[in-house]
């Protein structure tokens, strides 16, 4: 009995290793094309700490990173395509604003994720939600401009 259970533990192991290798292995270009992305945002731009990073795949793939640089003053930087593009924290709206400006102009909006992107070429917040409808919950994205806070496009799908 003891035979069979070392071996039922030995396989668990051997499976675990092996799914571990296996994430790893599928997971090596994402990893890569994130640490791409933070190499950029350091290099080319004042930035000194990545306090948060996200990834975005809009009409291109583009990452942003969030830190600050030698002065202690907030940065958002915009990768794309191995280009890295700086703004102050403070010249354009936060992903806070975003999320309120869709709750004031949708009510009864329940806020899901809210992330910094691109559209068309130009920074922006996607703010993701949903509300209740007669035919059931919809699911929306606003895209509201970095810079001044526009509303630039609304993306509304099925009710489910």
């Amino acid at each position: 009995m003891k035979k069979i259970a070392a071996a039922v533990a030995a396989a668990l192991v051997l499976l675990l290793v092996g799914a571990g290798f296996y994430y790893r292995a599928i997971q090596k270009d994402h990893y890569a094309q994130l640490e791409e992305a933070r190499r950029a945002a350091l290099e080319q731009t004042d930035m000194a700490v990545i306090e948060d990073m996200w990834r975005f795949a809009g009409d291109d793939v583009c990452y942003v990173a969030y830190g600050t640089d030698a002065e202690d003053r907030a940065l958002y930087v915009w990768i794309r395509a191995g280009e890295a593009a700086a703004f102050p924290a403070d010249s354009g709206i936060g992903g806070d604003e975003a999320a309120e400006r869709t709750k004031q102009a949708a009510g009864d909006a329940d806020i899901l994720r809210v992330v910094p992107g691109m559209l068309d070429g130009e920074p922006v917040w996607e703010v993701f939600y949903e509300r209740k409808e007669e035919s059931g919950v919809r699911r929306y994205y606003d895209y509201y401009r970095f810079r001044d806070g526009t509303l630039v496009d609304t993306l509304r799908l099925n009710a489910e």
